[in-house]
């Protein structure tokens, strides 16, 4: 018997909350065959790629998920996040103040905020 999309997403956030990444990462990749923009599938392969290491592979995912929803202020933070892991904090930035112009608000952001803050390096005296 064949699962519908929301079985096998539900079924790969299952296994990927398990911890059981590469059954996870084949329901999610078998969903993005049939449907390539879909924003929590691209987010959670995104994190998935993220904890591997693979920030830079991460980015387009997370990208797609954030321009699909972008009413969904999780993939926002997934990307800017990515953005400072890559060290790309002048993107990170204007990602930042776009979604702070979008309505974001809360401690999470706030805490995103003090990472993109590049600290002024002593001066020698």
């Amino acid at each position: 018997m064949k699962l519908t999309l929301n079985e096998t997403l539900n079924k790969a956030v299952d296994l990927h909350r398990q911890g059981n990444i590469e059954d996870a990462v084949r329901l999610y990749e078998e969903i993005l065959r049939a449907h390539p923009k879909d924003p929590d599938v691209n987010h959670n392969m995104g994190l998935i790629l993220i904890s591997s290491g693979k920030t830079s592979e991460a980015l387009p995912l997370l990208w797609t998920a954030l321009e699909a929803n972008p009413d969904e202020w999780q993939f926002w933070l997934s990307y800017i996040d990515a953005l400072i892991q890559a060290n790309q904090l002048a993107n990170a930035q204007i990602m930042y103040d776009a979604a702070r112009k979008a309505g974001a608000v809360g401690e999470v952001f706030d805490e995103i905020a003090n990472r993109l803050v590049i600290p002024l390096e002593k001066k020698a005296s």
